[in-house]
């Protein structure tokens, strides 16, 4: 993890630019035909290159961005986007630490890694082990159970090994830069 610099410093490196980057968004279009149109207003639509999709997990989605690639004879590559792990975890350290504390930070990066690493169900397990030890609030264990099972539920969707390895993004917005 990268210190952060105080706010009255400036950074004298330069943070990496995304490199052929896609945004795309519309006001609530119906689901299947806002991806039929994204797949549509790309820039690749015969998939010469590799399409790699940052996704939030939303099962509806999934199922239609899966049934779309095939249809248009398009392989597509669904990474969960890292913004999602770090939100499942964040809401599962409030459980144990006050927010914003160091050892709610490491809480959250100590896992984090292990989930880039390919540990998702590590992950969980020992989420879910360390909330009958502290004998947890119903609502405070609602929260680390909440994040076991998203993390199983969308551990298909991280293959960060060889996502990494071929350059393919993990995080939409800000995230993004720091990811590569």
């Amino acid at each position: 993890m990268r210190a952060r610099a105080p706010v009255h410093e400036s950074r004298t490196e330069r943070r990496p630019q995304p490199q052929g980057k896609r945004v795309w968004a519309r006001g609530r279009p119906e689901p299947g035909a806002g991806i039929a149109a994204m797949v549509d207003e790309a820039r690749d639509p015969e998939g010469q290159q590799p399409w790699v999709i940052l996704v939030d997990g939303h099962a509806h989605h999934l199922r239609l961005l899966r049934q779309e690639g095939p249809r248009r004879r398009l392989a597509v590559t669904l990474l969960l986007d890292l913004c999602h792990v770090l939100a499942y975890l964040g809401a599962a350290a409030g459980a144990f630490h006050a927010a914003g504390s160091a050892a709610a930070e490491r809480w959250v990066c100590t896992p984090l890694l292990a989930w880039l690493q390919g540990r998702a169900s590590r992950v969980a397990a020992t989420r879910r082990r360390r909330a009958p030890i502290r004998a947890l609030q119903a609502s405070k264990r609602a929260a680390v159970d909440q994040c076991a099972h998203d993390l199983l539920k969308d551990r298909a969707l991280r293959r960060d090994d060889p996502s990494l390895a071929a350059g393919s993004p993990s995080g939409t917005g800000v995230l993004e830069g720091a990811c590569r």
